[in-house]
């Protein structure tokens, strides 16, 4: 948070001349309302684009990272993850861990939808992202105001295997029955996300 308000504005200067500031980060969404509170103080004006994963397949990714990472042996690390076997009592730890609340995508935006109004927060889902890359980035160009993307104004590896610096097995950390009931916990948690996001389409509540 510090470090962003720190950063050269001189590098975010719009072709009107207007100053654009951006900052990417999957923190600020998860956490409390401190985060909305404190950025639309500062910027009232501010315009939040979030981009939401299949959040069994985001669970998933995370974990793999840290086994990838080789961080699972530090207490601290492995107490944020369920214990291989013991998913469902993880699942139903009276404070879940951050790695769990960073799916519970409509906790998150009703959250944020007190501290920012609704057409000022656009939300999109990977697999649109996925499948058709030009168009959704369109989409978040526009709503930021700028010029629309040409075909040659991005290169996209479509095909590029996810995580593919680790080769690591993750059975013996996340195995099917375990993937199948957080896909169950999911789902229950994100039931209202087709109210507070209407047009949005995600297909992992289908």
């Amino acid at each position: 948070y510090a470090r962003m308000f720190r950063m050269p504005l001189d590098k975010f200067v719009a072709t009107n001349g207007s100053t654009l500031f951006f900052d990417t980060t999957p923190a600020y969404v998860v956490e409390t309302d401190t985060v909305p509170k404190r950025l639309t103080s500062l910027l009232p004006s501010i315009r939040v684009i979030v981009v939401f994963r299949d959040p069994t397949d985001r669970y998933r990714s995370e974990l793999q990272m840290e086994v990838c990472r080789s961080r699972l042996f530090l207490s601290s690390m492995a107490r944020e993850y369920h214990r291989h076997g013991q998913m469902r009592l993880y699942l139903t730890e009276q404070h879940p861990k951050k790695p769990l609340r960073r799916g519970l995508y409509a906790d998150q935006l009703e959250i944020w939808f007190e501290f920012v109004s609704r057409d000022a927060l656009l939300i999109l889902t990977s697999d649109e992202l996925y499948s058709d890359p030009l168009t959704t980035a369109a989409k978040a160009l526009g709503f930021l105001g700028l010029a629309e993307v040409t075909p040659t104004g991005f290169t996209f590896n479509l095909h590029a295997p996810k995580n593919a610096a680790c080769k690591k097995d993750m059975s013996s950390y996340l195995d099917e029955s375990e993937l199948a009931q957080l896909r169950t916990f999911y789902l229950e948690k994100n039931r209202r996300l087709p109210e507070l996001a209407p047009g949005t389409v995600f297909p992992w509540l289908a």
